[in-house]
């Protein structure tokens, strides 16, 4: 409810970074997930994700991988989760 959350995934000595989300329900067009292929939110754009349909796996080739998950204060859903693996 109001989040505003930035966190990043780098792996020491890592080329890539897989992430597999395990769960997601998030409000439809009002809170996303924003994925991007670098350490901020500088970096390309991978994706932007948002609904209750879990996203396929994504990959980062640059050794690391930031989020950044906005949601609003109307709808409250159960938000999501996942694992990575790097290389």
């Amino acid at each position: 409810n109001n989040t505003n959350c930035r966190f990043l995934i780098a792996p020491p000595n890592t080329s890539t970074i897989t992430f597999t989300f395990t769960s997601f329900d998030t409000e439809l067009g009002f809170d996303q997930v924003r994925v991007f292929n670098g350490p901020n939110e500088s970096y390309p754009l991978i994706g932007v994700y948002s609904g209750n349909t879990i996203p396929p796996p994504i990959t980062a080739t640059s050794g690391s991988m930031f989020f950044h998950f906005i949601s609003d204060g109307l709808i409250v859903a159960q938000g999501w989760e996942g694992t990575y693996t790097s290389t």
